[in-house]
């Protein structure tokens, strides 16, 4: 209370200053002097007078006032453009203000520091002394101002440990007043030099002055002194300058590229005494009942390279996983049922993401290799099989509540209550505990890894109040991912900052934003879940992520936390936490207390990720979140080969051996995959019955892959977890019964010579002279029309269409098919479209039809619609061209997207008609 007294004291005497220069000094001249001017234009004659006259007390003091109101006037306008610069943060990079400005801006700053301070703590925490400048960091979405260190603190430009915690880049000495060098460029500061001209001169815009200052905020220079003020520059000094993007594309990764290896830095974390009090150990939440971890933990588990990496002591693992803790087991790590199910979802999500974006190809088409078909990584697939057999319900969507207009017509609102934050997702308790939780052990930097992912990951358009923003340190994040930190892409939801200070500096501002919104809705907290106001903003969970702070920063981390918990802002910390909780965490996940007793294991998991998976992961999330073409690298690292398309209509089948390959039947067995689930037909068209579901899963592979798949490559993505005898066992049964089914079809259930799946050299393959596939024939006919004109394009165009019920395999959740699913689907718009192009001069009805039917098959398609209204409007259809904008406005709802300023413009164009 005390402190808040001083700034208000501070902030009234600041006020007053403010007020009575601007408004006590004119009123003073008005009421002692009046008008100091003469109220009319004086003759020449009046002006010889005035000079030749002796000069009385009352044209003294009229001189004086002038002197006054022209100083008023100066005073006032640098009052104005302080208070510009301090509104719009402009000008702060610029060379420091002086004289009568410097003054305005000290007077508004004392204002407005102070104000702030005394309505935002009633007891604030020892902080250090805030610049007055705030600064915005690259990829935050408040305001972080910067704090003043000790010097004994600041990082030298002689310390190379400090220079890779902040870059990962080596620095070339040999770089001078032009930058030369590889990745890190220096510079010298000459006088008159700032931040916002030397922005303007080494990285194209002036607005970049912030990227330098972030880069030399706090490096010691030679004469002792530090970049605290991003408005001084002294001469002399050394400054580094951010490594400009790559201009040049990367090399193409390998096929195999090896796995990333941990970083090296990380330094060992101390276990917790056996004697740590009992109340510091959280208390986890109890996992689903009934359900077993999809894949047992051996006795010695095996430790992941980044785990090694941060062990300084010998590593001791519990002997089993834990036998109630739900989860999915991966090569990179080990993550639990509900996060596992989220991103399963958020791939779900990218690729409605590549829908929206695909561009309408001409004849060929689209390409089969095309970057955004490329499949997701493998992860994901392990995941989704995973999940499904822990609770297929988990990837069902969850209830949106109600729509504005059902709320309208109830009188009591009641929403769903918000799903799993990051922390309820990576198994951590939730709430996390208010003053904050450490954790320690071999597997916390892979918990944290995890745990990162998962706030990451959390929520969604139907959820906000889960959709959790990150707060790290630039340093941490190296720490956790190595030197791919440095050029880790934007993610919406994580906001890096310099250092610790700077982060705690970000999490009060974001409180104080928080604070408010609640006051202008009249409420002191935000009260449980069921206590959700359904016209309140979302308020997710604000999460800061850092290594255990220096006693020097305790008071200051746990008075921001305890006062932001009941706001849903939490920490947790890499390392013993005194002023918290903090929870050891083994090499699998497990976590317990004391020593490394197997029987003092706690029976609780956290999701653990080592480096690779979780780079990977966060690949995926931001891509979902931004609609962004993931990274080639990250993609290109996990995806198995057998899951890229062939371009088969191209090349004719491969042929067997002669004596393999038996003659045309007769009755042809009809393979139907478009629209549905793979289904055989027999002579009647209808269905055979009695085809188990992996035998038909397998068909729709086979079908997928016209020209075949090797053995190894159909048991890597069918049976990926079993020994190589027992997917070989399983995959002859599903073939053989396949083949059964196929013959009861062609009315030959006795003929063992009638081979529909051809066996080459551990080579699978159906045999297109036994069996005719719908999508085949689509395929066909997309080539046919490929190499014709005029007439015959138009005919195998229509064959196509004809073709077409749906997309391939539609509805089948086969974690492989996505891919194939979307090209079948471009496949099928560039049909309609080329042929609405044919006859569009002669049948503007047919064509209008025909884009009308292309929207319909990806509504998420933006270029489609477009196409669409305007071949609606052409024919005057202006109540068509509408109703396709709502339904792609619709679409795009489901994904937090709307439609682009092109596609506005359209429709306001044709609203404008009459």
């Amino acid at each position: 209370m005390r402190a808040v007294g001083g700034n208000l004291v501070r902030a009234v005497g600041a006020l007053l200053t403010l007020i009575g220069s601007v408004v006590a000094v004119p009123w003073f001249l008005i009421a002692a002097i009046g008008w100091p001017l003469p109220r009319q234009i004086p003759s020449p004659g009046d002006i010889s007078d005035w000079l030749t006259s002796p000069m009385d007390d009352q044209a003294i003091f009229r001189i004086i006032a002038c002197v006054i109101w022209a100083l008023w006037l100066i005073w006032v306008s640098s009052l104005i453009v302080a208070g510009y610069d301090l509104a719009r943060n402009a000008g702060s990079a610029r060379p420091a203000p002086t004289g009568i400005q410097a003054l305005a801006a000290a007077l508004l700053t004392a204002v407005t520091l102070n104000v702030l301070g005394a309505a935002s703590y009633a007891q604030p925490p020892p902080t250090p002394q805030v610049v007055a400048t705030t600064m915005q960091l690259p990829g935050l979405a408040e305001p972080v101002a910067h704090t003043e260190q000790p010097l004994s603190s600041e990082r030298s430009l002689d310390e190379p440990e400090a220079l890779a915690v902040l870059l990962e880049r080596d620095v070339d000495p040999s770089a001078g007043r032009r930058g030369e060098g590889t990745s890190i460029r220096r510079l010298t500061v000459q006088k008159y030099d700032n931040l916002w001209d030397l922005a303007d001169t080494y990285l194209g815009s002036g607005d970049r002055w912030k990227e330098i200052y972030v880069a030399n905020h706090g490096l010691v220079q030679a004469d002792g002194q530090a970049l605290t003020d991003p408005r001084i520059l002294q001469p002399g000094w050394v400054l580094i300058l951010p490594a400009e993007p790559p201009t040049s594309e990367a090399p193409p990764p390998s096929a195999n590229p090896p796995a990333s290896p941990a970083p090296d830095h990380e330094s060992p974390r101390p276990e917790p005494s056996a004697s740590s009090p009992a109340s510091r150990r959280p208390t986890l939440p109890p996992p689903a009942a009934g359900h077993a971890p999809t894949r047992p933990v051996p006795a010695e588990s095996t430790v992941s390279p980044s785990a090694q990496a941060g062990s300084g002591s010998p590593t001791h693992r519990p002997t089993a996983a834990p036998a109630h803790s739900a989860g999915v087991e991966l090569p990179g790590g080990w993550v639990t049922a509900a996060l596992a199910a989220a991103l399963t979802l958020i791939g779900g999500l990218v690729w409605r993401q590549r829908r929206r974006r695909y561009r309408v190809e001409p004849l060929p088409g689209p390409d089969p290799a095309a970057s955004d078909l490329r499949p997701l990584p493998a992860q994901i697939g392990i995941l989704r099989a995973g999940v499904q057999a822990i609770d297929g319900e988990l990837l069902q969507p969850r209830d949106p509540g109600p729509t504005v207009t059902e709320a309208a017509r109830t009188v009591d609102v009641t929403l769903p209550p918000p799903g799993p934050d990051g922390a309820g997702l990576a198994g951590l308790p939730e709430p996390i505990t208010p003053s904050g939780l450490g954790l320690t052990g071999d597997g916390a930097s892979a918990a944290i890894r995890a745990l990162l992912v998962a706030t990451l990951t959390a929520g969604g358009p139907d959820d906000p109040d889960a959709a959790g923003t990150v707060l790290i340190a630039a340093g941490t994040l190296a720490e956790l991912l190595g030197a791919a930190a440095v050029d880790l892409p934007n993610q919406p939801r994580l906001q890096i900052t310099t250092d610790l200070p700077a982060a705690l500096t970000a999490l009060e501002d974001l409180l104080i934003a928080r604070r408010r919104e609640l006051d202008e809705q009249g409420m002191d907290d935000l009260g449980g879940p069921d206590a959700i106001d359904p016209y309140r903003p979302p308020m997710p969970l604000v999460l800061l992520i850092a290594e255990a702070p220096a006693p020097a920063q305790h008071a200051r981390v746990s008075a921001a936390l305890q006062l932001g918990a009941p706001l849903r802002f939490a920490g947790v910390f890499l390392g013993d936490w005194p002023s918290g909780d903090t929870l050891e965490v083994y090499a699998d996940g497990a976590t317990g207390q004391g020593p490394a007793d197997p029987d003092n294991i706690q029976r609780d998991r956290l999701s653990v990720l080592d480096v690779a998976t979780t780079l990977t992961f966060l690949d995926v999330v931001r891509e979902a979140h931004t609609g962004a073409a993931a990274s080639a690298s990250a993609s290109e690292t996990v995806i198995p080969a057998a899951a890229l398309i062939p371009a088969s209509e191209d090349l004719p089948p491969a042929e067997p051996d002669e004596g393999v390959r038996t003659p045309s039947t007769p009755t042809r067995p009809f393979i139907r995959t478009l629209g549905g689930r793979p289904a055989i037909l027999g002579a009647d068209r209808e269905p055979v019955i009695g085809v188990r579901a992996a035998s038909l899963e397998l068909l729709g592979l086979l079908v997928a892959h016209r020209k075949g798949l090797d053995l190894p490559d159909i048991m890597e993505i069918f049976y990926p977890d079993a020994t190589v005898r027992r997917a070989s066992e399983r995959l002859s049964t599903n073939v053989s019964q396949l083949r059964q089914r196929i013959r009861t079809a062609a009315g030959q259930p006795d003929n063992r010579k009638l081979n529909p799946v051809l066996n080459t050299g551990s080579h699978y393959q159906l045999d297109p002279a036994i069996v005719s596939v719908d999508w085949w024939d689509m395929q066909d006919a997309m080539a046919e029309a490929r190499a014709a004109e005029g007439p015959a394009r138009q005919e195998a165009l229509e064959r196509a269409i004809a073709t077409w019920t749906g997309p391939l395999l539609d509805g089948c959740d086969y974690h492989w098919a996505e891919t194939h699913r979307e090209y079948s689907r471009r496949q099928a718009i560039t049909a309609h479209t080329e042929l609405a192009a044919l006859p569009a001069a002669a049948d503007p009805d047919r064509a209008a039809a025909l884009l009308e039917a292309a929207g319909n098959i990806d509504p998420l398609n933006e270029e489609v619609a477009r196409l669409a209204i305007s071949a609606h409007a052409q024919r005057g259809n202006l109540k068509a061209a509408r109703e396709r904008f709502r339904q792609l406005s619709a679409a795009l709802q489901d994904i937090d997207a709307e439609p682009d300023a092109a596609t506005i413009g359209l429709i306001d164009e044709f609203d404008h008609l009459p």
